[in-house]
Parts: structure tokens; C-alpha cells; sequence
């Protein structure tokens, strides 16, 4: 193994030896193995090679070895805005800026009609990943207002893929958390902002995982807006193909919630019994949940009930 190991120039040869190593839990032996490869010069593999190399340590966390993989793939293929996006990811994931940065530039570079949505998806990520790394707060808001417009690229290009809202979701719901203690007319915008993504990703017609409602329910919930998450919630449960199983129950409990809340803050002479009603629903939330954190949400909701009392 060893003499055939220090032989290797082909990726695709690389990736059988790997295979077999990680299989049989060697990940010490399979990194060895990769770093022989990509440090030799005479390497070769196409695009996809480099690629499933890099996903084969991703997929066991190695997230150094992907990256010493892809960077090895970039300077194989210089024009891969995949292969490029792939080391940008690795890079600020390891928690090296500077190469980040590096990637990020270049893989700008390219134009958008050649990216795929890997290329979109951790761009954005790369802007909203040293948000709390000594950028000063000017800086911080030109990569989150950056990473909002490569988000509406990223729907122009794949207007079904739902990650193109759930990241456009995200960094305005950093951007409403820079303007909340600061400014009250720009975060009211961020915040209609928000609805309107919302409004949007619930509109696409090949949205299938949920979470832009998710998030937009907990974000509705944090802000008293009671009435309005229930709306989501309700829109959330029409979706029975997607709404299932720990979904579901975190979905019922947010609407319990939702109704509990805007019980307590109307607060007339039938609120007791609506709030008995909105407990016997938590109780079906949680008995459906295979999750024990569900009952801490549970202890929340009886605190509630006693401020209530």
C-alpha cells in the first residue's frame, strides 16, 4: 500500500484508496494519503475528481484536508468557479480570513451566468461569517448589504431553489438586528423587509423545505406579533407534504404559542379557557415530539401561564 500511496498522480486512484481507508475508519491513513497526492506536481483529475475528493473529508468533518483538496483543485483548474467557491468555503470555515478573502475574489471574478448554486450559497456565507471578527460596524453592514444582493442573484438564477431565500432571510435578519437598538425608521424597514421575503419564498412554486416560514415564525414570535404568526403557522400546516414528523410538532408549538400569546395580550373574561384550550394542543405537540428539549418549551409556556394568572 505504501509504494502504490507514493505512486499516486490520479485523482480518481487517490479517491479508491480513500474510500477504502475511511470505510474502515483509517481517516489518519486517508488524510496522509491526500496530502501525498495533492502536494505532488504531477497530479491530474478533471473538475469532478477535485470535487468528490474535497466532499469525501468534508463528509467526515475534515474540513482542512477539503480544504487542502480544493485549493489543490483551483490551482489545477484555474477557471472552475466551483472548485473556487469549494476552497472559499473550507477557507473561512477553518477560520483562515485571509485565504477567504483570496477566494472571494476571485471567484467574483466569474461571471454569475457559470455559477452554480454552491458558488451563490457560500459566497453569502463567506459575508455573513466574520461578523463578529474586528470588522467595524460600517464594514459588517457593506458585506451583509453584499450578501443581500448575491441572494437576489442567486433567486434570478435558480428561482427554485429555496436556500436562495432562506439566505436572503438571514442577512436581513442581521441587517433588522444593526438598526433595532439604533434606528427606528430603517429597522421598520428591515422588518417589512422580512414579511416580504417571506411573502416571496411562500409564493416560488418549487419551494420544498420550509424554512424560510420557520424562521420568519420565530423571528414574527420574538416581536409579539402574534396574530401574524398564527397566520404563518396555519399556512405552514397546509403543507402536510413537507410539514412532518419534528417539523410538525415544532410547528404546533410555535402556533400554541402564537395563540397563547395573543390570548394574554387581549386578555378578557374567556381568556382562561382559551389558554386551557392552547395547553391541551402543546400537550399533542409535545406528546408527538421525540425531542425531551420539547419540554423545556413546555415549562416555558406554564411560566407563561402563571405571569398570566
Amino acid at each position: 500500500m505504501k509504494t502504490e500511496e507514493q505512486s499516486i498522480i490520479n485523482v480518481a486512484r487517490t479517491r479508491e484508496l480513500i474510500t477504502e481507508l475511511l470505510k474502515s475508519g483509517q481517516f489518519d491513513e486517508a488524510r496522509n494519503v491526500c496530502v501525498k497526492a495533492v502536494d505532488n506536481p504531477e497530479i491530474s483529475g478533471d473538475i469532478d475528481d477535485f470535487h468528490f475528493l474535497r466532499l469525501d473529508f468534508y463528509r467526515v468533518d475534515d474540513y482542512q484536508t477539503a480544504f487542502e483538496a480544493a485549493k489543490r483543485g483551483v490551482e489545477v483548474h484555474t477557471n472552475s468557479p466551483m472548485l473556487t467557491a469549494a476552497a472559499l468555503l473550507y477557507s473561512y470555515s477553518t477560520g483562515q480570513k485571509a485565504e477567504a478573502d483570496k477566494y472571494y475574489k476571485k471567484l467574483i471574478a466569474f461571471p454569475k451566468a457559470i455559477w452554480n448554486w454552491r458558488c451563490f450559497a457560500y459566497a453569502i456565507d463567506y459575508l455573513l461569517s466574520f461578523q463578529s471578527d474586528g470588522d467595524d460596524r460600517a464594514a459588517m453592514l457593506t458585506k451583509v448589504e453584499e450578501a443581500i444582493l448575491l441572494a437576489e442573484d442567486y433567486q434570478k438564477h435558480f428561482p427554485y431553489d429555496e436556500k436562495a431565500y432562506d439566505k436572503e432571510y438571514s442577512a436581513r435578519c442581521l441587517k433588522y438586528n444593526f438598526y433595532i437598538q439604533s434606528d427606528d425608521n430603517k429597522a421598520e424597514a428591515a422588518k417589512n423587509a422580512l414579511d416580504f421575503v417571506y411573502e416571496k419564498s411562500i409564493k416560488s412554486d418549487a419551494v420544498h423545505l420550509p424554512s424560510v416560514a420557520v424562521k420568519h415564525v420565530q423571528f414574527l414570535l420574538r416581536n409579539s406579533r402574534y396574530d401574524d404568526a398564527i397566520a404563518a403557522c396555519e399556512k405552514l400546516l397546509q403543507c402536510a407534504e413537507v410539514v412532518s414528523g419534528e417539523l410538525l410538532s415544532e410547528v404546533l408549538y410555535s402556533l400554541a404559542v402564537a395563540e397563547l400569546g395573543a390570548i394574554i395580550k387581549k386578555k378578557d373574561e374567556t381568556s382562561e379557557a382559551k389558554i386551557n384550550d392552547v395547553c391541551k394542543k402543546l400537550t399533542g405537540a409535545i406528546i408527538s415530539s421525540s425531542e425531551p428539549s420539547k419540554m423545556a418549551k413546555k415549562a416555558h409556556l406554564c411560566r407563561c401561564f402563571i405571569v398570566y394568572k
